[in-house]
């Protein structure tokens, strides 16, 4: 369980509404003018918590003698675990098997309110769905599963229904597993005082303020040529967003929520991601059907599948790749290449958290349907709420907007101010130094530099495509990445999250084997290859590049090598101060403007960085 911290709400009155899913005309959900927030404090109505759980700040507005009666109850019901923080019952609990977990919530209603917190049976319930799949795959021979449980309601409802189908009618055993009932009593008292419990229910829940969705400072370009992306946005190693580069892919018909539910795509089964669990497939109707109706989640699943065109070839014909991003060097692995595409799809809320994309790789994102938020930081700033490890100081995306959106208005009003910056100016004469925000629309493609920390979050059902890749114009940086930072390399994405996963006790065969083969330290065995493959890669098909990269040169379109303007004279020269202080950042040349890639693991959770959400 990741650890709750305190999100200051204020508590919504017992007759709140529940905030619908969707947006409206396609726009992103967002609070009315009369709701905009202040600091992180959020106005507006959200449905009451099914418990009665109220933030932990409502204590002081309860009378000396409710105060008392609201600690007696907590001690009385929590017993030996009362001394603990909510942070630290949960996590206790999420440590324990779910036949403990359903005893326990039958010794106090206190005690139930906590283990029926639905962030501790989604784990229980994905692996659920996991050994569910394996045996369907090894009774039938394939990966069709007509007994799938629709991911619809509570996690404990999906734990419950796939127990269930361990223990069909007639046979022993049948009716042991039931729900556990609601503590009803607490809803008769004054419901529990707790931010843990209560947080997620509101993140999950409260609009979006219109304050997250004012600004576009990512500088936006219609049917921009290759040769014009690559000199005024490629070179310089910023981002753009581009319009009109989709025009005529299918993929704006056929991919879509209704298609993927047809009887021809519904059993396909695809990857999703959870951060405790690891990746699981689900079939592409179940999933659906659940981004759909998920309107109580704060971290939902979210589908990204690196094999799609594998596992469903007609995808590949959907979409093209447009000419500006066909320079893709890393082509040359062959069978080596680390995943580098994805097709993503995710319900409101869904999302990634700051991250550095691997290898040092730039990436595209196209959204088909749906909208996405996005802020960037260059290489050399990290992003509110980032530690120097990488690890990203809230629960959630969502959680982080709340905690820190607000120092982003901050830094955005002092790099207008400081540039005497007008509406409807053109946005990219905005110091670089500053947050990089946008908003992307179906049929809209942003490029993320090499480098560059980013961000993403669904306001609403959003699919999307993305590609990571490598042109010559960040090729060098590549290079040296790969030679110099191996034991950050990833080889395959599948092998970063199973070597994670693999002391766990719910890691899938395939992902079993992959670990087997792992090193020590986490590092795959052909890790430590992936330069000299690259390099002899790109020598034989490619030698005027490799000579480049070698050199130190730049590589122009008449294919002649040129200075890349580096005092150093070379790529080792170029990132040896690099190499000395990270923390600096690189300049930003055309062979030097990336920063170290931060790829972490937490004790508990993978952290999805490799992917361009």
């Amino acid at each position: 369980m990741a650890k709750r911290r305190r999100v200051d709400v204020q508590q919504a009155p017992q007759e709140g509404v529940t905030i619908p899913n969707k947006a409206a005309a396609g726009r992103p959900i967002c609070a009315s003018s009369d709701e905009e927030q202040t600091g992180v404090m959020v106005h507006g109505e959200v449905a009451p918590h099914p418990f009665g759980a109220r933030p932990g700040g409502n204590m002081i507005l309860l009378s000396a003698e409710e105060q008392r009666e609201e600690t007696i109850a907590r001690t009385n019901g929590l017993g030996i675990l009362a001394k603990y923080t909510d942070d630290v019952v949960l996590e206790i609990l999420s440590l324990l098997p779910p036949s403990v977990l359903g005893r326990l919530a039958m010794t106090s209603v206190v005690l139930r309110a906590y283990v029926l917190h639905d962030e501790l049976w989604r784990p229980h319930a994905l692996r659920c769905i996991r050994e569910h799949a394996l045996s369907s795959c090894r009774k039938k021979g394939d990966s069709t599963d007509t007994h799938e449980i629709p991911l619809s309601g509570s996690w404990h409802n999906v734990f419950v229904a796939y127990q269930r189908l361990k223990k069909p009618v007639g046979t022993q055993g049948q009716g042991q597993v039931q729900p556990l009932p609601p503590p009803l009593h607490i809803l008769q008292r004054k419901g529990l005082c707790s931010d843990t419990l209560y947080q997620p229910w509101f993140l999950s829940r409260a609009q979006y303020p219109c304050a997250w969705f004012q600004h576009e400072s990512v500088p936006k370009r219609d049917n921009l040529s290759a040769m014009e992306f690559r000199k005024h946005f490629e070179e310089i190693n910023i981002p753009v967003v581009i319009r009109g580069w989709t025009k005529g892919w299918k993929a704006h018909e056929r991919w879509t929520c209704n298609e993927f539910k047809s009887a021809r795509l519904r059993h396909e089964k695809l990857e999703v991601f959870d951060e405790y669990t690891g990746p699981i497939d689900i079939s592409l109707g179940n999933y659906v059907h659940y981004a759909e109706t998920c309107t109580a989640a704060e971290r939902p699943l979210y589908m990204f599948e690196p094999w799609y065109i594998e596992k469903v070839p007609e995808f590949a014909t959907d979409y093209t790749v447009p000419p500006a991003f066909q320079d893709d060097l890393f082509a040359v692995l062959g069978d080596k290449r680390p995943d580098f595409r994805w097709l993503l799809m995710g319900p409101r809320g869904s999302g990634a958290p700051f991250h550095q994309d691997p290898n040092c790789t730039a990436a595209w994102n196209a959204v088909i349907s749906g909208r996405k938020k996005w802020i960037l930081f260059p290489p050399n700033i990290r992003p509110p709420g980032v530690h120097p490890t990488g690890d990203v100081d809230a629960s959630s995306v969502v959680d982080w907007f709340h905690r820190y959106y607000y120092q982003i208005e901050q830094q955005h009003k002092a790099a207008v101010a400081s540039a005497g910056y007008v509406d409807g100016d053109d946005c990219a004469q905005l110091p670089r130094n500053r947050p990089w925000e946008c908003t992307v629309a179906p049929g809209e493609i942003i490029f993320i530099p090499h480098g560059w920390w980013h961000m993403a979050l669904n306001t609403e059902l959003t699919i999307a495509v993305t590609h990571n890749f490598v042109s010559r114009v960040n090729m060098g940086d590549v290079a040296h990445f790969l030679r110099t930072r191996r034991e950050q390399t990833c080889p395959t994405t599948r092998h970063v999250l199973s070597t994670a996963l693999r002391t766990g006790p719910d890691v899938s065969e395939h992902s079993k084997e992959e670990a087997n083969g792992s090193t020590q330290t986490g590092t795959a065995p052909d890790a430590a290859d992936l330069y000299t493959l690259f390099m002899k890669g790109l020598k034989d098909a490619h030698p005027k590049m490799h000579d480049a990269v070698v050199h130190g040169k730049s590589f122009e379109e008449d294919g002649q090598l040129h200075d890349s303007g580096d005092a150093h004279g070379s790529i080792d020269a170029s990132h040896a101060k690099h190499d000395a202080d990270p923390a600096a950042g690189l300049p930003f040349t055309r062979n030097s403007s990336t920063a170290i890639m931060q790829q972490t693991t937490h004790k508990d959770k993978v952290t999805p960085f490799s992917f361009n959400f």
